[in-house]
């Protein structure tokens, strides 16, 4: 009889996971396709020609500049897509999206102005979403922002060491307005989002834990809370233990960051 009883028992117990890791499943191709969503909605206002009177302090000056940045973002966007229909971790994404753009633009990539005119356009394209109350859309093209703003500084002008990719993560990931509004703000020549900033200033700084197992509701911490790694001082983490269970995986990134890798 306990035999029986042990056996119904791991059954159940089979059977529970079994209907987790469906769940999970089921969560994350939602996830991929609410992403994918996102990314197209924003394409629908990826013309300068559809801001509102205020230009946000864009550089592309001329309807072919206008033009380029939004093919560079179209690019952006395919090679996105398509790491998102993959399945891919977040920076996987960001690092397809980048790399398409690359690689059919690569003359871009060598000049200091296209990428900060692309940078400013990508600030714009943000902040004006911001505007119209698409918060969730306005992510992306903040974190694409980031990248090339941090590739211009690494890879062009060799003023910085290496591209973080942590604030790149935080800002298209995090449910985090404050820091949403605080960056574009700090990126545009107007006041746009003087007040908006007034209005979340006194909400709380989220963090991304960079431990893909972490529990936490998003992975998401307030940021006060949070741990750095003492190797690289780039990647955080919610807690001690989250630092120490991602330590197998980070490792090698680690030491490649501490050598000067971008």
């Amino acid at each position: 009889m306990a035999s029986r009883k042990k056996a119904k028992g791991k059954a159940r117990k089979v059977a529970k996971a079994a209907k987790a890791a469906e769940e999970a499943e089921v969560a994350a191709v939602n996830g991929r396709q609410e992403e994918k969503r996102s990314l197209e909605a924003q394409t629908q206002r990826l013309s300068i020609d559809n801001l509102l009177q205020c230009r946000h302090g864009v550089l592309a000056s001329n309807k072919h500049d206008q033009r380029l940045c939004m093919e560079i973002m179209n690019a952006v966007k395919g090679g996105w897509n398509a790491s998102v229909e993959a399945g891919n971790d977040l920076i996987s994404c960001i690092n397809a999206g980048i790399d398409a753009a690359r690689e059919k633009y690569a003359a871009l990539f060598i000049d200091v102005a296209k990428m900060e005119m692309i940078a400013s356009y990508c600030v714009a394209l943000g902040t004006e979403l911001i505007l119209v109350g698409d918060d969730k859309d306005a992510r992306h093209p903040a974190a694409f922002a980031c990248y090339f703003e941090q590739y211009n500084l690494v890879h062009l002008k060799k003023t910085h060491e290496v591209v973080k990719e942590s604030p790149i993560v935080e800002l298209s990931q995090c449910d985090d307005i404050h820091s949403l509004v605080k960056y574009l703000r700090k990126r545009i020549p107007c006041g746009c989002l003087d007040q908006k900033y007034k209005e979340v200033k006194s909400l709380p700084r989220l963090g991304f834990c960079c431990n893909t197992e972490c529990t936490l509701p998003h992975r998401q911490v307030e940021r006060s809370k949070m741990f750095s790694c003492t190797g690289c001082d780039e990647m955080n983490y919610c807690s001690h233990q989250c630092q120490k269970a991602d330590w197998p995986r980070h490792k090698e990134w680690c030491k490649r960051r501490r050598g000067g890798e971008s």
